[in-house]
């Protein structure tokens, strides 16, 4: 039998990282993808869990339209420096953001 999807959830470096470090509490070892996926995890992921959730809600506090959860949390896993980063990630996608949002998205990513 097919194994069936109930629900997909995009997840954060953070989560990614929090979930991993529970599956080696169980598991005392990481299989090879999950060694190799621990690694992304350390080298990228730059917040950590109360600096992301702080992040997270200033973004969704700008009521910025048709921006969606899961692309707060992509925002926030890349750090974009700048108004044109930040627009680079939403290439082919159907989101567009104003420069003036966008602006707005990079000065929260910016404060300490």
């Amino acid at each position: 039998m097919k194994p069936q999807i109930i629900e997909e959830t995009p997840l954060t470096l953070v989560e990614v990282s929090s979930l991993l470090s529970k599956l080696k509490k169980r598991d005392t070892e990481l299989n090879l993808r999950a060694q190799k996926t621990e690694g992304y995890v350390n080298h990228f992921a730059k917040l950590k869990k109360k600096e992301y959730e702080e992040k997270e809600k200033e973004i969704h506090d700008l009521n910025i339209p048709r921006l969606k959860p899961h692309h707060v949390k992509k925002i926030i896993d890349v750090l974009p420096k700048n108004a044109s980063q930040l627009k680079m990630l939403f290439q082919g996608q159907v989101v567009t953001i104003s420069d003036v949002n966008a602006k707005k998205i990079v000065e929260v990513l910016a404060k300490n």
